[in-house]
């Protein structure tokens, strides 16, 4: 009997450590629960180091777009109070236009790169709007001259504040892309065209020449009136 009550002592035992190793119901949903939880504004804090690679990584290789005429871009930021610059230099001859479609898809590549970051605060861009960080963020623009400084154009906004500009960069690329294909065809037809006109010159030299072949052979060789002077002459020397 002492032996059996043992047996069971031991049983309750290892069933009380089992028990212990499992953990609590309440435990491991509290560590499993995902946070759905939207940060407050007041708790977004922009990486403007990330923010700035993101921008400009938008924009692909810059020689293939309409932006071909921007040599460096710097943007920085400041999350107190809240507001992004971005300096801008621009190879001379670029015009105040030009700029300032590249300050559309600028801004519009900005709110993006934030909306990375934080993608439950900040909305996409879109051909219509340039999203809502400038909502929260006060933003500079200075695009200037990079050879002697001069401002080529500028552009400050207070958050909140409107635009003022189409967003619409699609658009402008789609048209700007269009323009440099007809020059291309028209670059090509022309090249084609010198080809022959070329080719047509060469040809009517070689028509000139063989008439003017032609014509000193026939003057070179001997008439029926001269075949029957020298005819003439021929028998004499042989009488």
């Amino acid at each position: 009997m002492r032996k059996i009550l043992m047996i069971f002592a031991g049983c309750l035992i290892a069933a009380g450590l089992c028990v212990g190793c499992v953990p609590s119901r309440q435990d491991s949903s509290l560590a499993l629960a995902p946070d759905f939880s939207v940060p407050e504004m007041s708790e977004v804090s922009l990486d403007f180091t990330e923010l700035h690679n993101n921008t400009l990584d938008a924009f692909g290789d810059v020689s293939q777009t309409p932006y071909i005429f921007i040599v460096d871009v710097d943007i920085t930021g400041s999350n107190d109070p809240r507001s992004i610059t971005a300096n801008v230099k621009s190879i001379s001859g670029a015009s105040a236009a030009d700029a300032e479609h590249f300050v559309v898809a600028l801004l519009r590549h900005m709110n993006d790169a934030a909306c990375s970051q934080y993608d439950q605060n900040f909305e996409v861009s879109t051909p219509e709007s340039f999203g809502n960080l400038f909502d929260y963020y006060a933003v500079n623009v200075y695009v200037t001259n990079a050879d002697d400084g001069s401002e080529v154009y500028t552009l400050t906004k207070a958050a909140g504040e409107d635009i003022g500009l189409d967003p619409d960069m699609e658009d402008y690329e789609e048209r700007w892309a269009e323009y440099v294909s007809i020059q291309m065809l028209n670059e090509e037809n022309n090249a084609d065209s010198g080809a022959q006109e070329t080719d047509g010159e060469t040809d009517a030299e070689a028509v000139d020449e063989s008439e003017e072949t032609e014509t000193e052979t026939a003057s070179e060789a001997p008439g029926e009136e001269d075949a029957a002077v020298l005819q003439t002459e021929a028998e004499t020397e042989n009488a």
